[in-house]
């Protein structure tokens, strides 16, 4: 949508976020099928398709008949030609005697014929006459006056010149006789190539990937080669290069501390690589010493594919995002994609990439149809039937919904444009993405959660309880505790499950927290109350039946909302202490400034926490999805603005709710999230941020005051 008001549709640009959200015009091009106007509102005209409209329709019935996009013939193909374009050509005869007719007909008219005359005149006779006929049929080829179609026929050949084109493209196969070789080049030369430029644009060439096994050590250097010699920019790794035990790839492209990697005739070089929470980005530039050129590529690597299984969908569609804004770039050229072998996940990848594509032109695909033509490419393609099915809930999730993604200075315009006077009328948009998101949302039914539901005293709220597949699993051993906490594992946007969102502990089930931060090794504990508010919360570290020993050091006062002290921790099998950084926010209630409190204590644990991004972080709520899901939102909107300076929040909550579908269940607290961000994109610099935070007090506190 643009305009003012943002009103106004955007026309067919060649992506959702080419449309300028103020004049509507498409900056990157236009959509295949749209002629290249400012706003690509014009189809392309009648008899052509495809890219700025350069693509010739096949044999459609008509030429209206021929679709603006794809080139598919709505109405069916002319006589001789076949496909969904009516490219390919039906090998036939033309017996200008008796019209057009295909072989078989032929030969059942002239046969019968032929033993009739060999019983009345003779063999002699007969053979003389099909000489003689032969020789007739010969010179009426040649003969340029010959009506070679009905004339009512509008298609037909109106010259010598056209003839030879239409009768050579619609007769000729792929095999041409050695001797009549000159002759074709000939009739195609004419009006400029005409025939050659027909011929072409009607030849079916959907090689638009490449599918290739994962290099070998041996192997590296020539798959270097083909990417140099199939004119390639974009790749796409699905698979780790060991997992497990076994390898997978062997590595083809330099690490961050090696800058080149020398291969044969090429040079590939590193010049930046992004780390996100399931796969990873390279920019990389590859030289050829030979002829002294330089290509860049990007390269794009799934790092969250299982071993044995598939991945989460909604997981693997942000890295398709990726690859197509990528391939968006470098729109005519192949995409080759790999995994280990080349053909299981590989198949899948590409699969999803073709449907989605066909998907969103022709508002209809044909799983069955397209997986039957890559196999006739290449043997297994999609290898299992969970591979097959995984197809199935990616397509259907990448065709949910659009593309909500902002560049920052947007996302800021979008918020003060919806906060202005009238709050009713103006929150219409976050209303009605927050609508979207809540018909998305993910419920587990009570078959999926029956851990949960067997140990209901362990949890503080019983309506909030973790699906059986998510939960975090106790693995440490103490008598008569067993394996249970209302917990879930959260990514943030850069590392993969590196946060854990819970329900504070029971009364009487403090250890159970302390198993959790020692069995997870988690290095921070956020509290979204003040200790002094939880019921129960004085006795998790005081409790003398525990065998851990637990030691709660002095309060450092970071802000007026965020207080912190460390916990040491001594488990009884172990020499060392485990140390936590313990968080507790102070003041988060509903006022017009929570916002900033919210953004305050998300900025100073992220700042503190970089020091050792491996380990993970515990937030706590009495649900363990309220007050979670908004600050795991905004920490990792924060991320995403710093690494790729754009955010995408709707995407970012539907994530969090795949693994808790309670987190940010109503309207208010989405559009807290998206306040607390736009507030960090006007916020000061960095530099002026971190200054503030070394201003911090250690003050003699007690953590356990009014418990």
């Amino acid at each position: 949508m643009y305009g003012n008001d943002c009103s106004q549709k955007c026309g067919d640009c060649i992506s959702s976020t080419a449309c300028n959200h103020i004049s509507g015009s498409c900056d990157l091009g236009c959509a295949p099928g749209w002629q290249n106007t400012p706003l690509c509102d014009e189809a392309c005209d009648s008899g052509w398709y495809g890219t700025n409209c350069t693509h010739t329709c096949g044999f459609c019935t008509t030429k209206d008949d021929c679709h603006h996009t794809n080139g598919s013939c709505l109405g069916g193909c002319q006589e001789g030609f076949t496909g969904h374009n009516c490219s390919t050509s039906i090998p036939r005869i033309k017996v200008f005697l008796f019209g057009t007719l295909d072989l078989a007909a032929f030969l059942l008219i002239v046969c019968p014929l032929a033993g009739v005359l060999l019983i009345v005149i003779g063999i002699v006779t007969l053979v003389f006459m099909l000489r003689k006929r032969e020789e007739k049929k010969e010179k009426q080829r040649n003969d340029i006056h010959l009506e070679i179609e009905d004339e009512e026929d509008e298609e037909s050949p109106a010259s010598l010149d056209d003839m030879i084109i239409y009768t050579t493209v619609q007769i000729r196969s792929k095999s041409i006789k050695t001797a009549d070789l000159l002759s074709v080049i000939k009739s195609l030369e004419k009006d400029t190539d005409k025939g050659f430029t027909e011929e072409f644009n009607n030849t079916d060439s959907e090689t638009v990937y490449i599918a290739s096994q994962g290099p070998k050590p041996k192997t590296v250097g020539d798959f270097w080669q083909m990417i140099w010699q199939e004119n390639v920019f974009v790749i796409t790794m699905v698979t780790n290069l060991k997992e497990g035990d076994k390898i997978k790839c062997e590595r083809y492209w330099p690490t961050s501390g090696d800058s080149k990697m020398v291969l044969e005739m090429f040079t590939v070089q590193l010049f930046s690589e992004r780390i996100y929470a399931n796969f990873s980005t390279h920019n990389l530039k590859l030289f050829n010493r030979e002829t002294q050129e330089t290509r860049q590529i990007t390269h794009l690597q799934y790092t969250s594919w299982p071993d044995h299984g598939t991945p989460n969908p909604l997981e693997l569609l942000s890295f398709y995002h990726y690859v197509s804004r990528a391939m968006e770039q470098h729109p005519e050229q192949k995409l080759v994609v790999h995994c280990s072998a080349g053909i299981g996940r590989t198949g899948t990848f590409i699969a999803l990439d073709a449907l989605h594509r066909q998907g969103v032109k022709r508002g209809k695909i044909n799983i069955v149809e397209y997986v039957h033509t890559m196999r006739e490419d290449r043997m297994n393609m999609i290898q299992n039937t969970n591979q097959y099915k995984f197809l199935y809930h990616a397509l259907y999730e990448s065709f949910r919904t659009g593309c909500h993604v902002l560049r920052k200075d947007n996302f800021v315009q979008e918020m003060e444009a919806q906060m202005k006077s009238d709050k009713a009328t103006n929150l219409s948009n976050f209303r009605t993405e927050f609508k979207e998101l809540d018909s998305m949302r993910r419920i587990f039914d009570e078959s999926e959660k029956q851990t949960g539901l067997q140990n209901l005293k362990l949890n503080m709220t019983d309506n909030v309880l973790p699906a059986d597949k998510m939960r975090i699993i106790l693995s440490s051993h103490v008598p008569e505790q067993g394996t249970y906490y209302n917990a879930v594992p959260i990514s943030t946007f850069t590392t993969k499950d590196c946060i854990i969102a819970g329900q504070y502990p029971v009364q009487g089930a403090g250890i159970d927290l302390i198993r959790l931060l020692v069995d997870q090794d988690c290095s921070s504990l956020v509290l979204t109350h003040p200790l002094s508010e939880i019921p129960h919360g004085g006795g998790w570290f005081s409790d003398p039946s525990f065998n851990y020993r637990v030691e709660v050091g002095a309060v450092t006062k970071m802000s007026a909302d965020v207080n912190k002290c460390y916990v040491r921790i001594k488990p009884p099998s172990s020499k060392g202490w485990h140390k936590v950084s313990m968080y507790e926010i102070k003041t988060w209630n509903p006022t017009e400034t929570l916002p900033q409190v919210l953004l305050d204590a998300v900025k100073r644990i992220q700042l503190c926490e970089l020091v050792d991004p491996e380990r993970k972080l515990t937030i706590l709520s009495r649900d363990g999805a309220s007050r979670c899901g908004e600050f795991c939102a905004v920490y990792n909107a924060i991320q995403q603005l710093q690494q790729d300076q754009e955010v995408d929040m709707f995407t970012i909550v539907r994530q969090l709710q795949s693994r808790r579908p309670e987190m940010i269940s109503d309207l208010n607290e989405y559009l807290l999230c998206c306040q607390a961000v736009a507030e960090f994109i006007k916020s000061d610099s960095e530099d002026t941020y971190m200054n503030s935070v070394s201003n911090t007090v250690t003050v003699e506190e007690n953590m356990y005051a009014n418990t």
